[in-house]
């Protein structure tokens, strides 16, 4: 396990994927402007793990971090991992994976995902118009092709 930035309080934005997290706030905003708040426990749960993406933190260090002098039991912090996971699910924040490694702590891991682009919302809409306008046309040719019949 290597060391973590325990210490390392800054409350600094921190950029990850295609979104900033605010320490300070206590939001994720992303590249489109949608700024999402956590509560304070979520907050520092996350700010921890994302401080040492990629390394593991021990339970203690979370205790530490996120409770600091409270007194809290181990299902505190299980119970806080299974809340930033259906945080980040239910606010559709995409390509972060919290992993827990059993006995030792958790890990934060962010995955390579496309970016959401606009230009993919466009191409659905686009798509849509594309095949109303051909329903229209087929619509328009039955019509036609029965007004023929009927003046036979």
């Amino acid at each position: 396990m290597t060391e973590t930035n325990l210490k390392d309080r800054s409350y600094s934005p921190i950029s990850f994927l295609y979104y900033t997290f605010h320490p300070k706030k206590g939001s994720i905003i992303s590249k489109e402007g949608r700024e999402i708040f956590m509560e304070p426990r979520l907050k520092d749960f996350f700010h921890i793990l994302l401080l040492n993406k990629d390394d593991v933190v021990s339970r203690e260090e979370l205790m530490d971090f996120v409770w600091k002098d409270a007194v809290v039991t181990e299902d505190s912090i299980s119970k806080a991992a299974s809340d930033l996971r259906k945080f980040l699910a239910k606010n559709n924040i995409n390509g972060v994976a919290l992993t827990t490694i059993t006995k030792m702590g958790y890990q934060l891991k962010l995955l390579q995902i496309t970016p959401p682009l606009k230009n993919q919302i466009f191409s659905q809409r686009k798509l849509f118009r594309v095949a109303a306008y051909g329903f229209g046309f087929i619509l328009m040719l039955i019509i036609i092709i029965r007004a023929l019949r009927y003046e036979q």
